[in-house]
């Protein structure tokens, strides 16, 4: 669709002065060079402006709204362009120009909104993600447990077999098994806390709907010699 004119106004009915009525038609025929260039934002600055200098005549005013809303639309503003074409339908007389491709727009541009507010709707990728790690984080340090009550059952067996702490070279094979053992534990206990704890702060991020995100907010995993550490990062 192509942009609605500002319409003259007779003498008898002008409502707005001439200097501002000048100014009106300069910033609209800035606005509609601007469109015309692909400067939408531009555009839509200046039909607004004129719009709003033309107030006090509703007849150039409400077509102004046509050409808002195209703006809103080359934008890709499709509630905002909505709204506007819906005011345009509702306030225009009824030989306003464009009226029937008004109102193909409208249905199209309600048709697109509705679907796409239905598939907002699913479950958000980052939440699936988000319990995923937190279930492999559990699992991981769920794993610690045996290999903890087998250290815990080797410490016992040395501990009867080594009084005062000296253990003979017999028990050297079972003094590293052991030590292996809590090592692993150890290791496998810290990881899965970790790995759980980014799984947690990504369900954060899913919960408040992208808005940790927005805010620099940055889940992980830092690891170093001691062991692994999940975090929240960001910014304020």
């Amino acid at each position: 669709m192509v942009l609605l004119g500002l319409a003259p106004v007779a003498p008898a009915a002008a409502q707005v002065p001439p200097a501002q009525r000048a100014e009106a038609r300069r910033v609209f025929d800035e606005a509609e060079r601007q469109f015309n260039a692909e400067n939408f934002r531009l555009a839509l600055e200046g039909f607004t402006r004129s719009r709003a200098l033309m107030r006090a005549e509703p007849r150039a005013a409400i077509l102004i709204l046509f050409n808002i809303g195209r703006a809103h639309e080359e934008l890709g503003d499709d509630a905002e362009a909505l709204a506007e074409f819906e005011q345009y339908l509702r306030e225009a007389p009824a030989d306003a120009p464009f009226r029937q491709p008004t109102e193909d727009r409208v249905l199209e541009l309600r048709a697109r909104l509705a679907a796409r507010g239905a598939g907002s709707g699913g479950v958000d990728p980052v939440l699936i993600v988000g319990a995923s790690i937190l279930a492999l984080g559990g699992l991981v340090a769920l794993g610690s447990l045996p290999t903890g009550l087998l250290a815990l059952d080797g410490a016992s067996t040395l501990e009867a077999r080594c009084p005062g702490g000296e253990c003979p070279a017999s028990e050297a094979g079972r003094i590293d098994e052991a030590h292996a053992l809590g090592v692993a534990t150890d290791v496998l206990w810290a990881s899965g806390l970790a790995v759980a704890a980014a799984g947690a702060a990504l369900l954060l991020v899913g919960l408040t709907g992208g808005d940790g995100e927005r805010a620099g907010l940055r889940p992980g995993i830092a690891c170093a010699g001691g062991g692994c550490l999940a975090t929240l990062g960001g910014r304020l």
